[in-house]
Parts: structure tokens; sequence; C-alpha cells
């Protein structure tokens, strides 16, 4: 049994010698069809012209059909006569015809076959033209002209990539004595060779008379299955180039022999004139259907059946689009890196969730979509393969800013999982494809970076046609969304309101009155983001915040006093408005010099969007020696002002030892007490023979306030502060005035020191304001706490100072 046993007697044996007729016939119509009044189109026409018709002619009424020759031939010539002549009277309308068919087949016993039954069903789908002929005649074989009557032709081409078709075929046939067997065929590809049509012709009444097929073979994808065997290779039925029927139409009114002088035959189909030409007029996409019952007997095999041929006028242009599978998953999502490449960090970092991206054809103007916050459901009478590419990906070293520290070589930010979901083709990390022609598909996009960005494009090569995002008109979906294409999530920036800045902003302002805007780390960096410490210590994945500046400190987990340290971090962040963040430890930065005895870049997987210069944490540490209650280490030149900035800065150094012995000569200074303190007791309501006992058992709580201070202190020359009277230390520094009798450079800076605002941090309080007035005795007797607050108001930098700081160098 053949496989196409039924169509090749439905469609192809009887409607090839009939449609070529019919075909030859509809194309000699097309020019010899012309309005009333005007010169004759066989007059007009060219001798080579005139030759050919005359030629159809001729074949035609003999029932023969034209060759490729003569096919390729008219076309030639139908279109130079167009260009020429143009169609007066007729309107060209573009179309889509499908046509679905469901029959049986039986053929009995014979001397020669085992009789077999066979049920089956066809349907497919193609582009094509119409061409609406005006002043037809029901006899169309003997006379065309008539008023009145009007003939309508429907053809595809002979020319090769004309358009996509698609053809499905399921089957299941029985032989007598034998198993039966099911089988089924798809063909999604181009019309490459086919060339047939329908015609559609008045019979005095509303009804059109049909007659035609489209039919050719479809190259493209091919999709089988077989219950039985796979007919033997190279058969006829499996070459690719063989005549794939494409559809099947008007399959009772076909038998009809038509001879010219004939009555027109009443039409089985039911499809109206009047419709038909009112769609035509209309202008707008317009749909027709006609259906019919069969049964016919043909080479001694009965069909019985049905079909139904749709006629879609000016359908909707067949568009890809590309879009989330879920929009709202898509608004909110963040690269974040799988555990494989997150590695032994992996815990620190958020889930990874995979970005899932769903495409779809559709001929619908209004799909839905993520403008309407729906996903696009496909609506196509086409199908094809769809490549989907990464395109335009980050390729940042490391996963964030500061992991790894080393081995940081550059990576797709983004890329396509091995594991996807059915029907598509892993190629390569950025190139995945369906397995088969589809009319949707639904793949996954994975990120190893918290930066990550790229975009995901798709295509339909045999279709010709480019996806496009329906919410931006894009010819691609930017991963993760990102409509102002800096490369940094939309979401994180709203949630941040830095909508729109450019990737490389660093001009925050919060606080404001700094020597310089911003902090030293670019917007996109900040968003890529950092491992750092949280409240409790734990290290963990943090997007800085963009809108206030940040200063990234580093406190070794061996330093016994760190909590004292992060109190004073945390006293300058409120003095400041600064924000105040921790390393965890010093892998996630590079040191300027002996690890946990430097602070260093914190940038180390720089990207595009990177500062000039890398972004430095500022590290705290005691270096359990005795000479100051602590210092700015600088770490490559000497400020004589002490003004410093985080890159600059080696160390701050407190010490532990020297501040309990500062506060253990404070308490000396109550026994017996001097001037100052006699002073500040009486104006303060203090009992000077309890403060050296109060003191003494309070020392640890006092060195601790100390230590803190001294952090805030520090801290503030970490970041450009200087000690008061900057400008007579200059003098005295350039010998424009001479040093007092006796007193050395760094006695003057101490003595200025304590001079200007008693409330900026840098003031020298432990050496008091005047006689009358003594911070460090209310200090002693707990009722000052100089991390909280100054001895006069709330602390603040003062005007000397605060213009010139910054965290920038």
């Amino acid at each position: 049994m053949d496989y196409f046993r039924s169509i090749r007697y439905i469609i192809r044996l009887e409607t090839i010698t009939m449609i070529a007729r019919t075909l030859c016939l509809c194309f000699c119509l097309l020019f010899v069809v012309a309005p009333r009044g005007n010169l004759a189109a066989h007059q007009q026409m060219s001798p080579e012209m005139q030759k050919l018709v005359d030629e159809l002619k001729a074949q035609a009424k003999q029932g023969k059909p034209p060759t490729a020759e003569q096919m390729a031939q008219l076309q030639k010539l139908t279109q130079q006569y167009q260009n020429h002549f143009g169609t007066p009277g007729n309107a060209t309308v573009p179309c889509q015809v499908s046509v679905s068919m469901n029959y049986t087949a039986t053929m009995a016993d014979s001397p020669s076959i085992s009789g077999w039954n066979e049920t089956g069903s066809l349907s497919g789908s193609a582009p094509a033209v119409m061409t609406a002929m005006v002043n037809g005649n029901a006899d169309y074989m003997k006379n065309p002209q008539g008023a009145g009557a009007s003939m309508f032709t429907i053809t595809t081409t002979q020319a090769t990539g004309f358009g996509n078709a698609t053809v499905t075929q399921h089957l299941a046939y029985t032989v007598k004595g034998k198993d039966p067997v099911s089988r089924s065929y798809t063909s999604n590809g181009n019309i490459a060779k086919a060339g047939a049509g329908i015609a559609l012709m008045t019979t005095g009444g509303d009804n059109l008379y049909g007659r035609g097929s489209f039919n050719g073979p479809a190259t493209g994808t091919t999709d089988w299955y077989d219950s039985g065997r796979k007919p033997t290779s190279g058969s006829e039925d499996w070459k690719p180039d063989s005549a794939v029927p494409l559809f099947a139409a008007f399959t009772q009114e076909s038998q009809a022999q038509l001879k010219a002088g004939s009555a027109m035959p009443q039409p089985t189909a039911k499809i109206s004139y009047s419709q038909l030409a009112k769609a035509i007029q209309s202008g707008s996409s317009t749909s027709i259907t006609g259906t019919e019952s069969f049964d016919i007997t043909q080479g001694g095999i009965h069909y019985q059946g049905s079909s139904t041929v749709t006629i879609t006028l000016r359908p909707s242009k067949t568009r890809l689009i590309i879009e989330p599978d879920d929009e709202s998953v898509y608004e909110k999502w963040m690269p974040v890196p799988d555990s494989d490449d997150a590695g032994s960090a992996s815990a620190e970092f958020p889930t990874s969730t995979p970005m899932t991206v769903h495409l779809a054809l559709t001929d619908q103007s209004n799909p839905g979509g993520a403008v309407a916050k729906t996903k696009t459901k496909p609506h196509s009478a086409v199908s094809d393969v769809l490549d989907i590419d990464l395109t335009d990906v980050s390729n940042n070293p490391g996963i964030c800013m500061n992991y790894p520290k080393s081995g940081a070589t550059g990576k797709t930010g983004l890329y396509f999982p091995k594991t996807q979901p059915s029907g598509i083709q892993y190629v390569d990390e950025q190139h995945v494809k369906t397995t088969g022609a589809v009319v949707e598909a639904t793949v996954t996009v994975n990120a190893r970076d918290t930066g990550a960005y790229g975009q995901i494009e798709a295509k339909s090569e045999t279709l010709k046609l480019t996806a496009i995002d329906l919410r931006t008109n894009k010819q691609m979906l930017s991963i993760p969304m990102d409509d102002n294409n800096n490369h940094i999530a939309d979401v994180w920036e709203k949630n941040n309101k830095v909508d729109g800045k450019d990737a490389t902003w660093d001009e925050c302002n919060v606080p404001s009155g700094m020597k310089k805007t911003g902090d030293g780390i670019s917007l996109y960096d900040k968003y890529r983001g950092l491992l750092l410490d949280n409240s409790a210590n734990t290290e963990t994945f943090v997007r800085v915040d963009p809108t206030v500046r940040n200063l990234f400190l580093y406190i070794p987990a061996s330093q016994a006093d760190k909590a004292i340290f992060q109190s004073g971090a945390a006293a300058y962040s409120r003095v400041t408005g600064i924000k105040v963040s921790y390393l965890h430890d010093s892998t996630r930065m590079r040191p300027t010099g002996t690890p946990d005895q430097s602070g260093g870049a914190i940038t180390l997987n720089r990207t595009p969007f990177s500062e000039a210069t890398d972004t430095f944490a500022v590290i705290i540490y005691d270096d359990g020696k005795t000479g100051t209650n602590g210092y700015t280490k600088p770490m490559d030149f000497i400020d004589v002002y002490d003004r410093y900035s985080p890159s600059t800065t080696q160390a701050v150094v407190i010490e532990r030892q020297n501040c309990q012995t500062q506060v253990q000569t404070f308490i000396g200074w109550t026994s017996p007490p001097i001037g100052s303190f006699a002073n500040t007791a009486k104006t303060q309501g203090i009992n000077l023979t309890t403060v050296k006992q109060t003191a003494t058992a309070s020392l640890q709580s006092l060195v601790q306030q100390l230590m803190e201070f001294a952090v805030m202190h520090e801290l503030g020359h970490a970041t450009g502060a200087a000690h008061h009277g900057v400008e007579m230390l200059a003098a005295y520094d350039s010998h424009q005035i001479p040093l007092p009798p006796g007193k050395t450079y760094q006695d003057m800076q101490t003595q200025l020191a304590q001079s200007g605002s008693t409330n900026c941090p840098m003031f020298y309080w432990q050496g008091g304001i005047n006689i009358k007035f003594n911070p460090v005795l209310m200090y002693l007797a707990g009722k000052w706490n100089p991390v909280m607050n100054s001895s006069t108001g709330a602390w603040a930098f003062c005007s000397a100072d605060w213009p010139e700081m910054s965290l920038k160098p």
C-alpha cells in the first residue's frame, strides 16, 4: 500500500491534470479579460505573449497542462504585461488559504491486489494572491466577457521562496489479512516549486463555483511517525523534492468535466460572491469559508468525506514575538550566579532563578503580550524552526566586584544551560534552537554574574522573521529588563530612585557639602555589588546603596576590640551621614600592604563602567603598641595636615594600651584636682571627692569610649579632615612665622588642635577648653560620653573641614 495512496488519487492523479487545465485557463483569462471601452487585451498583447496564450488555450482544450517552461514564461510575461498595461478593473489582494479534509477510502478485492480500508485527514495553509476579475462570464470556457459577471482566481507562484506552507497528514489503514498501520506526516517549509491555484467562478447566482487545489513540493522540516515500518529509503514518497500535496480543496466539484458551451454546475461548497466582493472592497482583513461533502470513486477507490477551505483576505502579517514567560517575574528579575559559578561562596548569594523567555508566532494585530500583561498566544497558519541567540552579553571578570579575588577571568554573564524545556536543542551556551518547526517555544537563561546583562534574539530563517518585543518594539529582549540601556536592571534603579542614570554615574551628593560628589564607585559597580558583612558579622552579597555616599571598612576578625571599632565607625556614620559597610576578610580586597594590617582595593573585578581608580576599604586595627591613642597611617605619602582619602590611607591604628594610659592620666588630674577641674566641678555640680573612685571603677568603660572617639576622629582624617589651625600650621611649616620659643611643630599642632569648633570631632577635647570648663572631668564623672555628642552640643565636622573632605582621591 503506497503511503499517499488516497492523496495521490484525490490530489495528484486527478488534480494535476484538472488543475493544470484550470490554471492555464485562469492565467489566460488574466490577459483576455478587459473592461468594455478599452482596447481588447488580445490587441494589446505582444507577439510573444499572444503566441504563448494561444498555445496554452490549445493545450487546455486537449486536457494537457502547461509545461514548467511555459509556466515560467507566462509568469515573466504576466509581470511585464501588468507593469506596462496595469490590470484595469482588477484588484490584487494578498490572502492566506487554509484547507482541511477528512476522508475514508476503500479498495475492494481484485485479482491483482488485496482490499484495504483507510481513514485519514489532511490540513495545510499557505500564502497566496487573489486577483478579482471583473466582466467575467458564467461560461468562462466559451465567452469570458459578459456584463455583470465576475470571477476570482487565487494563485501561488512557481518563484522560489514565495512563502511558507504547512501540511499535515494522518492516516490509518488496514489491508486484508495484515495488521493495521498508523502514520502521520508533517511538513513545514518553503513553497519552493509549487504552482497551482483555485478558481472561483460566478454561476449566475450568488454562489461561486470552485475548482482547483494547491499542489507541489514543500521543502523544510519533516516530522513523521510510523507504527509499521519506515518506507524504503529513497522511495518517491520520502524524497525531499517529491510532490507533497499542500492543499486539498473542492474535492467533489473537481469531478465535473467542464466543457465549452456547457452549463455551469451547481456549487457544492457555498461561497458567496456578494460576501467576497464586499470583503475585497472593504480593504480589511476578512475570512470566507466554504465546506463541502464528497462521495467519489476514482481508480476503483471509493472516497467519502468533507473538505473545508478558508480564504483570509489581507491576513495580518505574521510576527515572531519574544517576551518573558512571566512579565511580573521579568520586571523584578536581577542576575544572580548559579551555585556552580558561585563556588565556595554560593551560600552568600541569593538563590539563583533562571529567566524563562517565551517565543510565539502570531498573525493577530493585538496578540496580548507584555503590553497587555499577558503571554502571547500563538496564532499562525505557518511554523518554522526558531534559532535563539544571546547577543551583546557581558564579559566581566569574577562573579561580583570582590569575588573571587584571584583567577577571575572574563566569562559570559548570561548563558543557555544545557537542560532546556522540551523541544529545545542546545547548540552552545549562546545558541539554542527548536528541534522542529513550531509556532511557540520556551527557553531558559542562566546568569553567572551579579551584573550580567545581554540580549536574547530569535529568528525564523524560512519565514524571514526576526523576533520583536512588543513592549519596546525592539528586535530583542533585554536581560535583565533594561529599558534605558545602561546595563542595570530597571527594578534596582527604580527601587533606589536612580532611574536613567548612566552606568558610570557617581555623583551622589548625600550627605552634601563635601569636596567631591560621589564615593568612588560607579553606579553599575554598586549594582553589581560586593560580598560584605551583615549586622551579624556574617558575609552576604549586597548591592550597594546608590542614594548615599558609602565608606567601606575592614576590621580583622582577630581584633579583640572589633565591636569597639565598629561602635566608633557607627559614630562617624551618625555624624557625617555617610553609610559604613564592612568587608568580611582580606580575601575580599587587594591589600596595599600586609593582609590584616592594610586596607585595599575592593573593586577587584573591574568592569567597563568602573571608576578610573579603584575603590578602597579602610582597615582599623590595634598594633599593640603605645605612643598615641590613634593615628592615620598614610599609604605612600605624608600630608602635613593629615588630610587623606580611603585610597591614600593604609590603616587607621587604634592603641588600646595608650588609651588606657591616657584615661589613667586623666584620673590622676583629680587628686589634687587641676584648676580647670575645680572650676568645672563648681559650674557642673560635680563632687570631686568621688570622681576618682567613680572613674577608677569605670576604667574599662572610659577606655572603650576614648577608643570609639579615636576611631571617629581618625576616620575623619582618612576621609579628608585635618586638625584645626591648619593656616597657622602652614605658616609654621613654611617658616613664614617662627615657632614660639621652646615649642616644636608637634607642640603647636597639638595646641592648635585645641582651637576651633568644640563640636568638631577633630577638636582635641582631651586638653580642655579653657580654665573655666574642662570636658575631661565630665567624661570621668560619667556625665558625658564623647562618642555620642560633643561636650557643648552635637558633633559635626566644622566648616574648615567638611568642604575639604571626600571619599575620592
